[in-house]
C-alpha cells in the first residue's frame, strides 16, 4: 500500500510499504519514517560532517604521502566505514 509521508525535514515522499497491518506493522513503519529526515537531507548532513572532519587533513594525492605515510590508509578506512554505515 502506498503512503505519502512527510519527514521531519519537511520533504514529502511516497513509500510503498508491504506486509499486513494485522499487528500495526505498516503504521509503525509509517510512524518511523515520519520521525526521521529524508535520505537526501541525511546524505547532505553526513557529507557536511565528513567535510568538516577531514577539512584539516592535507590532500594525499599532492605529494603529502611522504610527509604523512599512514594518512592514506586512515582516509581509506574512514571512507569504507562511511560506506558501510550508509547502507
Amino acid at each position: 500500500m502506498k503512503y505519502d509521508i512527510q519527514h521531519t525535514c519537511g520533504h514529502i515522499y511516497t513509500y510503498n510499504i508491504y506486509g499486513t497491518n494485522v499487528r500495526g506493522e505498516r503504521n509503525r513503519r509509517r510512524d518511523f519514517l515520519a520521525s526521521t529526515s529524508c535520505t537526501d537531507c541525511e546524505r547532505k548532513d553526513l557529507i557536511e560532517a565528513l567535510k568538516s572532519r577531514f577539512s584539516g587533513i592535507p590532500d594525499t594525492e599532492q605529494g603529502s604521502k611522504k610527509k604523512l605515510p599512514g594518512l592514506s590508509q586512515f582516509v581509506v578506512r574512514q571512507r569504507i566505514n562511511f560506506r558501510i554505515w550508509q547502507t
